[in-house]
């Protein structure tokens, strides 16, 4: 109880007197339970007011918040300390009347009070533990440590990796096999460089698969693409350089002819690869990919890799040069009257898959955040698997069904060169002329 007292005086009547009377006291009692002290921090209106209690409260600021409770009176403690949005508490609370275990609220700011003045008296305490922990990443608002995000199956990326694995496999074996096929004019004709180029290519952009596996980061996301961008680059330019270099050993009748143009050859792959490697570098820069949150319900977000304009110009611009790469090369051999089966089998190929990659780009560009993450992924492995091991698959399984029907040329790497190749039942063999290579050729 405070008791105010305020005296009043008589006011002086006549001239003589100018004295003052005492007349009485007024008094004022004020209970002080019923008098509540504000400790949370005042809003940024009321910061001027001279109050000494404001922002005097114990509540652990990054994680709670404080907010007054009234009817406590003069005294400390009259607040609690809920959680922030984005963090929770592990903790629950016991209904007394019920006896049953409800979901936390808010720490008491008496009991905030009392463990912070054992902490200053350097007794035990447990005013550390009087705060909420942080949600998992990505959670605007949590009441446990379960993830917000949905992420993709372990079973379905489990099965995904072990076919990129078993993919680089093949191609593993695709190299070995050419190496050790090198001096059969099937592989000689296609150069043992430009097919290693190739299959180096398809295993960078496997790459992508593998990648995309793991949550989103903005390295992961540069790295995604340009894996993928610089394989689909090496590989599919050595392809169509490899098919012109048949066109060009057909209708000369000559390896050699076409070895002396080799320098060349690595050189528009080398050119290619460079142009475009500086392309994503300017635009990497101008532009970066980051992970991006997609809403797809209340209960359902996920994080992908939100490309922007220049990622998609990349893609387009790569389809399309295939594309007219192809439709040029199959004229090409039209014109030339080529009889030899695999550069018309390539062109087509790079007609064909470009038209495939475009509309899996265009389906997954159109639906993109609309899906779930477990439907972006599986664009994203078919994407890969057409344009890398598909390829492989039709370039290398075609040229292997040709080694088997050729016969073993163990000494022309060093002296076949200048010997003659024509082209029989749609097959490149050593030692008939220019002329019958024309005459006899046919298809398969």
């Amino acid at each position: 109880m405070i008791t105010y007292s305020i005296p009043f005086y008589k006011w002086p009547i006549g001239r003589e007197r100018r004295v003052f009377a005492a007349w009485g006291v007024a008094t004022i009692d004020v209970n002080l339970n019923h008098v509540d002290i504000n400790q949370c921090p005042a809003p940024h209106a009321l910061k001027h007011r001279d109050d000494p209690f404001i922002g005097t409260h114990r509540c652990h600021s990054l994680s709670t918040k404080c907010e007054p409770v009234a009817g406590r009176g003069f005294r400390s403690g009259g607040y609690r300390c809920s959680c922030r949005k984005g963090f929770y508490s592990n903790l629950v609370e016991i209904d007394p009347e019920t006896n049953v275990e409800t979901p936390f609220k808010a720490f008491d700011g008496y009991q905030i009070e009392k463990e912070f003045a054992k902490s200053k008296r350097k007794l035990d305490n447990t005013y550390d533990s009087l705060t909420c922990l942080k949600c998992q990443p990505h959670c605007d608002e949590c009441v446990d440590d379960t993830p917000c995000l949905s992420w993709i199956s372990r079973k379905l990326m489990l099965a995904f990796c072990i076919i990129v694995g078993i993919c680089w496999l093949l191609a593993l074996i695709f190299l070995i096999m050419i190496w050790m096929k090198r001096n059969n004019v099937v592989i000689k004709i296609s150069n043992v460089i430009i097919l290693s180029l190739i299959i180096i290519g398809a295993c960078m952009m496997l790459a992508e698969v593998i990648l995309a596996s793991y949550e989103p980061t903005k390295k992961l996301c540069h790295a995604s693409i340009w894996m993928y961008t610089e394989g689909f680059v090496l590989a599919y330019t050595a392809l169509i350089v490899k098919a012109y270099r048949e066109v060009t050993v057909c209708r000369s009748g000559y390896i050699g002819k076409a070895r002396a143009n080799d320098k060349w050859h690595y050189l528009v792959i080398a050119i290619a690869v460079i142009v475009f490697t500086i392309f994503m570098a300017i635009c990497t820069a101008r532009a970066p990919i980051l992970p991006q949150v997609f809403v797809q319900s209340a209960d359902h977000k996920y994080l992908m890799c939100d490309h922007s304009w220049w990622a998609w110009t990349v893609t387009i611009v790569e389809y399309l040069l295939v594309f007219f790469a192809g439709v040029a090369i199959s004229l090409h051999t039209v014109a030339k009257r080529v009889t030899y089966l695999e550069p018309r089998f390539i062109s087509r190929l790079l007609i064909i898959f470009p038209i495939i990659l475009l509309c899996i780009f265009i389906i997954g560009a159109l639906n993109r955040g609309q899906w779930y993450v477990h439907a972006n992924y599986v664009i994203i492995f078919a994407k890969v698997m057409v344009a890398a091991t598909l390829m492989l698959i039709c370039v290398f399984g075609y040229k292997f069904y040709l080694l088997q029907h050729a016969p073993e040329e163990s000494n022309e790497w060093k002296h076949g060169d200048e010997q003659p190749v024509t082209v029989t039942s749609g097959r490149p063999v050593h030692g008939e002329t220019n002329r019958t290579m024309h005459e006899n050729g046919s298809r398969l």
